[in-house]
């Protein structure tokens, strides 16, 4: 006879086998750990954030994204009044609140802290970092940088 049998593959062959089923458990692994190191951390983060928005009151002292400190006068839909300094006002966005500063802070920051008096006087005087004029080579130059 010229033709042979065709059999019934086996189904050790069929392509699915445990082998195959084992080498997806890093894949599964990395992302659970991407879940829990990323995105849960975000999202709670996020949920923070909302939180400290929609609890905004008036006379809140808060900072925006552009840096901008300011008192809440009055607290809209979409949007906050702040006053920036006496008499100025300002409309910004919920969104750009980055941060709730504790009560009293900005009148700290603009009447002087005791406690922040170092500070204020490195920034209002000359250079934290003194000038070196005592080398040789800078001797005849009076303090003039090359």
């Amino acid at each position: 006879m010229l033709i042979s049998n065709a059999y019934a593959d086996t189904a050790s062959s069929s392509g699915f086998s445990l082998g195959s089923l084992t080498s997806l458990w890093p894949i599964a692994l990395m992302f659970v750990l991407i879940y829990f190191l990323m995105i849960r951390p975000q999202k709670k983060k996020q949920k923070e954030q909302q939180d400290m928005i929609s609890a905004l009151g008036i006379g809140d002292e808060i900072l925006t994204s552009g840096g901008i400190i300011g008192k809440v006068l009055r607290v809209e839909e979409a949007f906050l009044v702040l006053e920036v300094s006496a008499g100025n006002t300002m409309i910004v966005q919920k969104n750009a609140v980055v941060s709730l500063l504790p009560k009293g802070s900005i009148d700290a920051m603009l009447h002087g802290d005791p406690g922040n008096q170092e500070k204020t006087i490195e920034a209002e005087g000359s250079p934290a970092v003194p000038q070196e004029t005592d080398k040789p080579e800078d001797a005849g130059k009076s303090g003039q940088s090359a």
